[in-house]
């Protein structure tokens, strides 16, 4: 008489209860991923990444297939997977494509929750069954049983045609995280320097005087979820052909840096004095502060995830 075959870890955690209907999302995941991808401005924005991608010497229908190359499965980053993944990432920021396509399998996965909250709200009421004869454990329901086999790995189908192994698709994504975090990074802290240098240039050629806030304009900005009013400070001065001059400070705040009434020393350009500024940080070094500290943050955390790749292999 033939052996019995070792129960598998689910039945050894839940029993007889029927396990979660996983299909049901996956199913629809994958239909809203196939679908937006028809959808007309996800074809035109696909269309303008493949065109960009062409000028830079590389022919890939779009970022799945730049992404799952096998040249790409080394040991070791190569310098062309490397550029490549630059190139992808300046042809997706160029094109929107993420955005643009973000958004239509957003309103797809809106339309089919709708058309389908009978099937989903079934599937999360077996997946509570599940979980809770599991958290019973299986000292609920008799002796103790040998352990289950290794579980293979698991695998999401998307749809009919498509279908990813988890682990195998797990180290290439990081490593396309890692690289877009570096590049974007590289991207943030380049803009940094150029700013500062402006900044820089602008500091040693411009001319400096005395100059009286004479009032705060106040504008309505987007900040986070609310709309906030912040105050720009308008300066009035006289430049060195004795002509009175007022200009609008481009750095604004809540509260207010400064109030009617105050004295700032004022730089600007002798050969075109409309161009002024208040001499302070956050009117010269915010903007090149912000870009430069969020490029290194950034590229800090590709660096870091990178190295934790290599370690992991």
């Amino acid at each position: 008489m033939a052996a019995s075959r070792p129960p598998t870890a689910d039945r050894q955690l839940a029993g007889d209860t029927a396990p979660p209907d996983y299909h049901a999302f996956n199913q629809l995941t994958g239909t809203a991923l196939e679908t937006s991808r028809r959808t007309p401005e996800v074809r035109d924005a696909l269309h303008r990444w493949h065109t960009c991608m062409a000028k830079a010497g590389y022919d890939y229908p779009d970022p799945y297939a730049a992404a799952g190359n096998e040249r790409w499965e080394t040991a070791e980053t190569t310098p062309a997977e490397l550029a490549t993944a630059r190139a992808d990432v300046t042809c997706q920021k160029s094109t929107q494509l993420v955005k643009v396509w973000a958004a239509a399998e957003t309103r797809i996965q809106h339309r089919l929750i709708q058309q389908n909250t009978d099937r989903l709200h079934e599937a999360k009421a077996r997946k509570d069954r599940w979980l809770a004869a599991a958290r019973r454990g299986p000292e609920t329901r008799g002796p103790h049983k040998p352990p289950a086999p290794p579980v293979r790995p698991v695998t999401v189908r998307r749809s009919s045609d498509m279908e990813f192994e988890v682990q195998a698709r797990g180290r290439a994504a990081r490593r396309w995280i890692a690289f877009a975090l570096i590049a974007f990074g590289a991207i943030f802290l380049v803009l940094g320097l150029v700013l500062a240098g402006v900044s820089a240039s602008y500091l040693s050629e411009a001319k400096r005087t005395r100059g009286s806030v004479v009032a705060l304009e106040w504008r309505e900005e987007d900040l986070g979820e609310d709309r906030t009013p912040v105050a720009y400070p308008v300066v009035e001065f006289t430049s060195a052909d004795g002509m009175p001059r007022r200009f609008q400070s481009s750095t604004g705040s809540n509260p207010p840096s400064y109030k009617k009434g105050d004295q700032v020393e004022v730089l600007y350009r002798a050969e075109s004095p409309k161009d002024a500024r208040i001499n302070g940080f956050a009117s010269l070094w915010l903007l090149p502060l912000i870009f430069g500290g969020t490029g290194l943050l950034t590229s800090a955390g590709g660096t870091a995830v990178a190295t934790a790749r290599r370690w992991r292999s």
